[in-house]
């Protein structure tokens, strides 16, 4: 058997849910370290250390968030963008109209400025969670000296897979691979790393 048949069935096996504990929970808050490879095609590649952070609405549904940093480059949430834009704007709070006594404005304007996307979590063993993801709303600063004239603000999208690998019920292992591409530009690429994880319950 070929090296691309293994990772063929052992992919699809682990796709196929089977009974077990599931090992998120609604309300848990997840939060690691990752490493990351990051590539886009006519730009070339980048390697970045980040943060990672998922919030639990269901035991199978997350929203997931991203910071990562490297060499002239970093990738981060579009809301924390438009963030620092509203900041910029001499009202930091974004309060000017809005009561901000209210708890429910502070948890929806942390779920805006936080989420990049949404992952969907299939326990097939004990300890592992197979979770699909799309991260419609992300943003990178990609910087390339031979590329000056273009802007180094790139507005991105990605679709990708992690295999949670469990440690104990609060730490976990997940390696992940994801298609990414470019609003209005195209330039298809890939990124993959691992990232190491503890969840708060």
């Amino acid at each position: 058997m070929t090296i691309q048949k293994f990772c063929f069935v052992l992919i699809f096996a682990l796709s196929i849910p089977c009974a077990g504990k599931a090992q998120f929970e609604d309300g848990d808050f997840s939060m690691g370290l990752s490493a990351n490879a990051i590539m886009y095609t006519d730009y070339g590649a980048k390697t970045a250390g980040g943060l990672t952070m998922q919030l639990f609405l269901t035991d199978n549904v997350s929203l997931n968030s991203n910071f990562q940093f490297g060499p002239n480059y970093v990738h981060m949430p579009i809301g924390m963008a438009l963030a620092s834009l509203v900041f910029l704007s001499g009202d930091p709070s974004g309060c000017s109209n809005i009561s901000c006594n209210d708890d429910d404005y502070w948890a929806v304007l942390l779920i805006i400025l936080f989420s990049e996307g949404v992952s969907f979590h299939l326990p097939v063993l004990n300890n592992v969670v197979v979770s699909p993801y799309i991260n419609p709303m992300g943003v990178d600063y990609w910087y390339e000296p031979n590329r000056i004239d273009d802007s180094p603000f790139l507005f991105t999208f990605s679709a990708g897979t992690k295999l949670n690998l469990f440690a104990g019920e609060n730490f976990n292992f997940a390696p992940y691979v994801e298609y990414k591409t470019i609003y209005g530009q195209g330039h298809p690429g890939f990124g993959a790393g691992v990232t190491l994880n503890a969840i708060v319950r």
